[in-house]
């Protein structure tokens, strides 16, 4: 029988109906594809199934040298071309639409474009006929690419030993004597072919084609095209002792549902077929285990296990990095990646039948596949006690997802107390305060109970100063109580207690810091060893309670700065608008000595003479403060009571008069 240009072009889609007719299919593909909206996803979803179909009969080189003609003709018409079934989705995922369904190609139509243009005519033809020459040299360009029954009869093929279970089909194929081969074989040809035109249009199909995947190739293509040899060819590439009795398109050539097919298949898997063999599903061979992963049946996964399927061989699909079964599973039946989640039986099966659950794919674990799984996985695999000393940030990745997870803080406690990194560092910030942060304090006790380092630093100082900035009590204790430094000290020379008086954190915050034993009396050494009471008193607005606090908290009344030798009595002189009487009056009854001496040597009372504050003065001699010796008193070569008439004689003269009305 002659063959005609157009049936060399579209082998795929030609049913036969007798001798001398024919009738085009469509052609299905299974496809994903994204855009920035449902209509630009969409589009582009029937754009790659129509350069899909495209590249099965034209080479990259030829549509790259004709791509103008192509564009022309056939691309710019892809809306003609295409169309899509009801079983399209959309989902939305980084800013993207992504469209996720069948796209039909109506080859009837580019058959007629092609036709019709002499020029895509010869391209498709001169491609389709070296395939032909390069998998058939003996035929010549007039014979039918599959053979007659006499013809095929005589042809090269390899022969091998019927095997135990071997089903007509491969009996017939292996035996090159057999007057029936070239018709089973012939017949095998046809049921594949229309087999995968039925497969692709199936909601049950368990394989999925992505639009990033345009360059893989069906293997139908190579089965009805090239006979016997690729039958052999197409279950396994690399090692032909590798296969099971039936070829890989022998279930789902049969007649009947899919589910009599797989259940054909768990039987002949009882009786001894190969659990590492392969099967053609979907336009695709693949190992067993993976098309078991694929159909997320439990009871085919358990029966390829317990008779020896490999758990822990890679498999690649695609463009895809290749991947063990377990991450294969995990990474298919993600939520938003297929249809159906990935259930824990079959987790437990692979696991329990030697799967690592320690793989790693580039960046990616089965680690990360786990927690990012529903509860009931994440128990499972920490149960398991992994082994997490690869991981050290995976409980700060957890932080970040399944947060409406109400098992969440389980899950993160028990992975730092199976090796989780509790120091972690995401940058400059500690895992910590990055719990404390985005959590609350309960993940933050979760991470101090496992060892994390209490006084870990932030910003350049030890994490209590953000405790304190952020005026939480709470952590406070909870760091303190782990091992944290209440009196630490930054590099700006605060410590936690400067931090709250200086910043006006108020009096909850600082009462609190005091009973938990700060130290009152510790001086901020680059600024001129300013003690914690000095700075309460030059405040805008002084808050007794913290005077209070403070000096009941020991804090001492009487010590210096190294600048103007001022203690916190002259602070309290010579802060502000005028001597705050208040906290004179404190210092006072805690002992400040009124007859200290700054660093120039001039007596308190000098200060509260210049201050223009009688009050005071009359508050530091009813302290015992002699004011004829005072005055009597030489620096700069003159009495005091000469340097306070030189300064404001009138001002020195009210004060004295003040003094006697008051005595």
């Amino acid at each position: 029988m002659r063959v005609s240009v157009l049936q060399v072009i579209f082998p795929l889609a030609l049913i036969t109906l007798g001798s001398s007719q024919s009738v085009f299919a469509d052609v299905s593909y299974s496809l994903e594809s994204s855009g920035k909206d449902e209509a630009s996803a969409l589009g582009n979803l029937k754009m790659a199934a129509l350069r899909e179909y495209v590249s099965t009969v034209v080479s990259k080189d030829d549509l790259k040298k004709n791509s103008k003609v192509f564009r022309n003709e056939i691309f710019l018409k892809v809306n003609n071309l295409t169309k899509t079934d009801e079983s399209v989705e959309y989902r939305k995922e980084n800013k993207k639409t992504f469209a996720k369904g069948t796209v039909i190609v109506d080859d009837s139509s580019i058959q007629q474009i092609l036709s019709n243009n002499s020029i895509l005519t010869s391209i498709v033809t001169k491609n389709k006929e070296s395939s032909l020459s390069s998998a058939n040299p003996v035929n010549s360009g007039n014979e039918s690419p599959v053979q007659s029954p006499s013809s095929q009869s005589t042809a090269s093929v390899e022969s091998s030993i019927p095997k135990s279970g071997d089903t007509a089909v491969t009996a017939s194929l292996n035996d090159k004597n057999s007057d029936n081969s070239a018709e089973i074989a012939t017949n095998a040809q046809n049921d594949l072919s229309k087999d995968n035109l039925d497969k692709n249009t199936s909601t049950n199909e368990p394989v999925s084609q992505t639009a990033d995947n345009s360059q893989v190739q069906s293997q139908t293509a190579e089965v009805a095209n090239n006979g016997q040899d690729n039958i052999d060819k197409s279950v396994s590439e690399n090692n032909s002792s590798n296969l099971i009795p039936k070829s890989p398109a022998e279930y789902f050539k049969q007649k009947g549902t899919r589910e009599e097919k797989i259940a054909e298949l768990k039987k002949d898997l009882q009786n001894g077929h190969n659990p590492n063999g392969d099967i053609y599903a979907g336009g695709f061979v693949m190992p067993l285990l993976i098309f078991s992963l694929k159909e997320n049946d439990p009871d085919l996964v358990k029966l390829l296990v317990s008779k020896g399927a490999d758990v822990n061989k890679e498999f690649k699909e695609f463009d895809d990095p290749p991947a063990s079964p377990l991450y294969y599973y995990l990474d298919k039946h993600q939520m938003g990646k297929s249809r159906e989640l990935f259930k824990l039986e079959i987790v437990k099966i692979l696991v329990e039948g030697g799967a690592d659950i320690g793989y790693k794919r580039g960046k990616h674990s089965v680690n990360e596949l786990m927690l990012s799984s529903p509860y009931e996985i994440q128990s499972y695999y920490l149960s398991l006690s992994p082994d997490l000393s690869d991981y050290k940030d995976v409980a700060s990745k957890y932080l970040k997802s399944d947060s409406e997870n109400p098992h969440h803080l389980e899950v993160f406690t028990k992975l730092l107390s199976l090796g989780a990194d509790p120091n972690y560092m995401e940058g400059k910030t500690p895992l910590l305060l990055k719990a404390y942060e985005d959590k609350g304090i309960e993940y933050a006790k979760a991470i101090l109970d496992n060892k994390a380092n209490p006084n870990i630093e932030y910003s350049d100082k030890p994490i209590i100063f953000e405790a304190v900035e952020k005026k939480d009590l709470e952590f406070i204790k909870l760091l303190i109580s782990s091992g944290a430094d209440i009196n630490a000290v930054s590099k700006k020379e605060e410590t936690p207690l400067l931090l709250a008086i200086e910043d006006s954190l108020g009096i909850d915050l600082i009462k609190g810091l005091l009973d938990l034993k700060a130290d009152p009396n510790l001086v901020k050494k680059d600024d001129d060893n300013k003690s914690p009471l000095m700075y309460a008193i030059e405040q805008d607005s002084v808050s007794m309670d913290i005077i209070d606090a403070l000096i009941s908290h020991g804090a001492n009344v009487n010590a210096k700065d190294t600048d103007e030798g001022f203690t916190p009595l002259l602070y309290a002189i010579e802060s502000g608008k005028s001597p705050n009487i208040d906290v004179i009056k404190k210092l006072l009854e805690a002992g400040a000595d009124p007859n200290v001496v700054d660093a120039d040597g001039y007596p308190v009372i000098v200060h509260a003479f210049e201050a223009k504050s009688p009050e005071t003065v009359k508050l530091l001699v009813d302290k015992g403060v002699d004011l004829q010796k005072t005055f009597a008193l030489v620096v700069d070569d003159k009495t005091v009571e000469q340097c306070l008439k030189d300064d404001d004689e009138d001002n020195f003269n009210v004060i004295l008069k003040y003094l006697k009305e008051h005595n």
